[in-house]
């Protein structure tokens, strides 16, 4: 998911339930009760999570997300529109939160931290049919606006753990492009849908990268020591699958639009699992992203699906994983990102091997630890097969 104010696909996934406590209160509806339309037990729910997550942001933005200057992704002051959805895809009302009141609007009893929350259904029309959009123009600015309530069990449904891990997910894309004004990495979508390449040897280094990461972040014990380690480890082996001709797709080396992705993907996920690990009382859930990770539960039957993991959805957690890294060595890596790196290019200037033929005895040790002319060539090649 990217992009802004357009549609995108949905946030990583993972459950935690629980949430902050000292929301205030949950109301049992929406506190519109009487109108035509009145709200219900999903929009209630709705706020209750919405309480949650406000609660947990307004006193730990900075551990989930602070910057050097002070700043951070404060979810809880987030210009929000919420839009339920029902059944039929039909957008039926909506929740304005920390946005000015349009004409129309009043408000709606909520629990307390959320401030004054209304109920605002004037521009239910503009989200459309769209999952969300980042900047829906609102009066005279913008809002983030998600829609919510489809058939229970689905991801946008408030009763189900993954939700306020979605909302925070795709609320961070808002932060990134218009609070915090990110810059655009330059090989943002510089490859298209069709373009990635899949190709034996390049998609075995992919997972010989990944490898690296799963190892790291499911060790029983990881100190900062083997977080350097791992991180260098990784630094050489993308720069070998960077100086594969194989790597090099529409003119654009793939290692520079994974970069890409990781800035924008890989940062989101990062907030969602300290998200979601904050919820529950947890520390950073390493065990959800090493499974994140591992291609061998991802479902690709096809080459539609192996494009799509490779050209996107894998870098998702590859940018979270490096992040969580960098945190554990003691590195400032998240102001790089306002300014159009990956967290990848910090990697790289901290920890890339200093002559190729270093980079070269870092990458065989690697290469032989991990059975990559066995298990790894193995899987590439049926991932490069798929018609």
């Amino acid at each position: 998911s990217a992009g802004t104010g357009g549609t995108a696909g949905t946030a990583g996934s993972g459950g935690a339930g629980g949430g902050a406590a000292g929301t205030g209160g949950a109301a049992a509806s929406s506190g519109d009760a009487g109108l035509p339309d009145a709200g219900d037990d999903v929009d209630g729910l709705m706020l209750t999570k919405m309480a949650e997550a406000t609660t947990l942001f307004a006193t730990s933005s900075t551990s989930l997300w602070g910057l050097a200057d002070g700043g951070s992704y404060r979810f809880d002051q987030l210009p929000a529109y919420l839009v339920r959805r029902d059944n039929g895809g039909s957008n039926r009302r909506g929740y304005l939160f920390h946005h000015p009141a349009p004409s129309g609007a009043f408000q709606v009893a909520a629990p307390s931290v959320l401030g004054p929350v209304l109920r605002y259904d004037g521009a239910l029309s503009r989200l459309g049919m769209d999952p969300f959009h980042l900047e829906l123009p609102l009066g005279a600015g913008t809002v983030f606006s998600l829609a919510y309530g489809l058939p229970a069990g689905a991801l946008e449904h408030p009763g189900t753990s993954d939700f306020m891990q979605y909302v925070v997910h795709e609320g961070f894309h808002r932060y990134q492009v218009a609070e915090a004004r990110w810059q655009e990495h330059t090989s943002w979508f510089s490859i298209s849908e069709t373009g990635y390449p899949l190709t034996e040897q390049h998609l075995a280094h992919c997972l010989l990268e990944d490898k690296i990461l799963i190892e790291a972040v499911q060790a029983t014990t990881l100190t900062p020591s083997a977080a350097v380690e791992a991180l260098r480890n990784f630094a050489a082996t993308r720069a070998a699958r960077a100086a594969l001709p194989d790597a090099v797709a529409e003119g654009v080396n793939a290692t520079l639009y994974d970069t890409a992705g990781e800035q924008v993907e890989g940062t989101a996920l990062y907030v969602e699992t300290k998200f979601r690990s904050a919820s529950a009382g947890q520390p950073f859930d390493r065990a959800f992203l090493g499974q994140y990770l591992d291609v061998n539960l991802v479902p690709i039957p096809n080459r539609a699906e192996a494009l799509a993991y490779f050209g996107q959805g894998r870098t998702y957690g590859t940018g979270a994983a490096q992040g969580y890294l960098l945190d554990l060595a003691g590195q400032r890596w998240r102001d790089a990102m306002i300014a159009g790196q990956g967290p990848y290019d910090v990697v790289r200037a901290l920890y890339a091997p200093a002559t190729t033929m270093e980079r070269d005895m870092r990458v065989s040790a690697l290469k032989t630890r991990f059975d990559f002319d066995g298990a790894l060539r193995t899987k590439a090649r049926s991932l490069a097969a798929l018609q």
